[in-house]
């Protein structure tokens, strides 16, 4: 789409859903008589580009009042400073009352598997303005590292949240992840939070519990992402889970086509599908 196209759509007042691939040089081609960008009653938005960093330059460029849901899709995985810069954009802006809805996506690998960075609270925490923020999506080939506490601390800025999905298509690439209890916790305090995708640390986790764990009254999809377990954690994992999930609920793990290598992925694939089996015999035999 040319400058002159998105100039004129801007001016357009019926306009509520716009999407577009953007090239490198189309914000400097925009004159500061036509800029900032007013786009009064865009709801919804998806944005397509090589670098994050020229999405956060739209954004910085733009006002958008009415903005609900916004989609960001990049090629090249950015740096931890062009996450915090696109994070940035929106804490000076309208756009932190009215999103519900916030999407980042990489779509393709980096050529350096070595350059991959590692997220974590300190970088999501800009996102904690959105009070009414509903439905978060990121997916970047890059690193988590997020604790138990931090995860809950994150999410409890959203009280509306109804899905949290963290790298289901890239993975952690970590042996760790938010503990089951932790997980616990966090559907506990999020009242409204049913999709959850992140990676579950099952470390450790090898009793199966003499009583399980409290039923949640709501139809849950949990992803497990890139999750490590070990053979002698199956049947207590899938213990917890079939106590909290009820029926019609659904269970997946290392279900991302953007996940890399991890040293026994193939066979943690299998122990999960057996975790997933376990847990629908239990809700059948229970519900």
């Amino acid at each position: 789409m040319d400058v002159h196209t998105v100039v004129h759509l801007s001016r357009f007042p019926v306009l509520t859903q716009l999407g577009f691939r953007m090239n490198d040089t189309l914000l400097d081609q925009i004159t500061p008589s036509e800029s900032p960008l007013f786009f009064p009653n865009l709801y919804k938005l998806r944005l397509n580009s090589e670098f994050l960093d020229t999405i956060s330059q739209f954004l910085s460029r733009s006002q958008l009042p009415a903005i609900r849901d916004f989609n960001a899709f990049i090629r090249t995985c950015p740096s931890k400073q062009d996450v915090s810069s696109f994070f940035a954009c929106f804490q000076t802006s309208v756009i932190v009352h009215t999103i519900q809805e916030l999407r980042l996506e990489q779509v393709f690998p980096p050529d350096d598997e070595d350059a991959r960075l590692v997220l974590g609270l300190e970088d999501f925490r800009p996102c904690m303005v959105f009070r009414n923020l509903r439905r978060i999506h990121l997916a970047l080939e890059c690193q988590v590292d997020l604790t138990d506490s931090e995860l809950l601390v994150l999410a409890s800025a959203w009280p509306h949240l109804e899905c949290l999905l963290i790298n289901t298509d890239w993975g952690w690439n970590t042996l760790g992840g938010i503990t089951p209890n932790g997980l616990l916790h966090l559907l506990q305090k999020c009242q409204s939070l049913c999709w959850i995708g992140a990676a579950i640390d099952t470390r450790g986790d090898t009793e199966v519990p003499r009583s399980p764990a409290s039923l949640l009254p709501r139809q849950l999809l949990i992803n497990a992402s890139d999750s490590n377990i070990e053979a002698e954690s199956v049947p207590a994992i899938a213990a917890f889970f079939a106590g909290i999930m009820s029926r019609n609920s659904v269970f997946q793990a290392w279900t991302g086509w953007g996940m890399g290598d991890f040293p026994n992925r193939e066979v943690c694939k299998v122990r999960w599908d057996e975790v997933h089996r376990r847990i629908m015999d239990s809700i059948r035999q229970y519900s």
